[in-house]
């Protein structure tokens, strides 16, 4: 795929070509929903869960502590 492909209209254009060499009607429909810069949100959501998680067992390891004889 080449970088003028990816963009969605080209991408639409390509499927429904595609569709219609490989035997689709001439009322071919593609809908489609194009996503973009999803990992960095995402690498910062898994940190921030990370970083939760780790807060969480330090605090339990504290109260075990505590109340340990």
């Amino acid at each position: 795929m080449t970088l003028s492909q990816s963009e969605p209209e080209n991408l639409c254009r390509l499927f429904v070509d595609q569709a219609l060499k490989r035997g689709g009607h001439d009322n071919t429909t593609v809908i489609s929903v194009f996503l973009t810069d999803m990992a960095r949100p995402r690498e910062g959501l898994i940190k921030k869960i990370g970083i939760l998680f780790a807060d969480i067992a330090i605090g339990v390891q504290k109260i075990i502590k505590k109340f340990k004889p």
